[in-house]
């Protein structure tokens, strides 16, 4: 009689072991929430086209490119610079929160999280989408799982597939779940 594990996938067998390895599952879910691509199917309103809110447009990219080019002092500089322009613009916020959580500087990724949601009218959807997500995988990071929960559920609520699926790992019968079938899986690995 052949093997089980000879009939799953290299891929299925990784997932799986990310899915049951408690000791390495924290940073490896950081290492995806960092990849993440959420398809939204909303957006921001067209803002005024000011000649401050064309410049904070352009400096608020500039500061994106920068924190993807890890270019996070320069970035920094681009985003303070974009909200000083138009600090009515919830997105600076929020772009701004992403390079603070990759300066491990949760605090203050909370409080531009805070702001960008405050000032995300119905206009700004997409942003007030993105900032819920955003603080909601902070709050799991920190532990607080109730106000996690609360922001997953905004951000689903506003079409975060993303979103939706961390509601989906927090539920605590999936957790109840999760914790069987890893218990069934180490006795049945145990017994070979």
């Amino acid at each position: 009689m052949s093997n089980e594990k000879d009939h799953i996938s290299a891929r299925d067998l990784s997932i799986l072991n990310l899915i049951f390895d408690q000791k390495n599952c924290e940073e490896k879910i950081n290492e995806c929430i960092e990849t993440v691509v959420d398809t939204i199917d909303i957006k921001d309103c067209d803002e005024e086209n000011s000649e401050e809110i064309k410049e904070s447009k352009r400096l608020e990219i500039e500061g994106v490119i920068l924190t993807e080019s890890a270019k996070f002092d320069e970035a920094l500089i681009k985003f303070n610079q974009s909200i000083d322009l138009a600090p009515q613009r919830p997105s600076p916020y929020n772009n701004r929160a992403q390079l603070f959580r990759f300066l491990d500087e949760d605090e203050k990724a909370i409080i531009d999280l805070n702001k960008s949601i405050e000032l995300s009218s119905d206009e700004y959807m997409l942003t007030k989408c993105r900032a819920y997500t955003q603080r909601g995988i902070i709050k799991r990071k920190q532990n607080n799982i109730e106000e996690a929960r609360d922001d997953f559920n905004e951000s689903a609520k506003l079409g975060s597939k993303f979103a939706h699926q961390q509601l989906v790992d927090l539920n605590p019968y999936a957790q109840l779940c999760n914790q069987m079938v890893s218990k069934i899986l180490n006795d049945y690995n145990e017994v070979k």
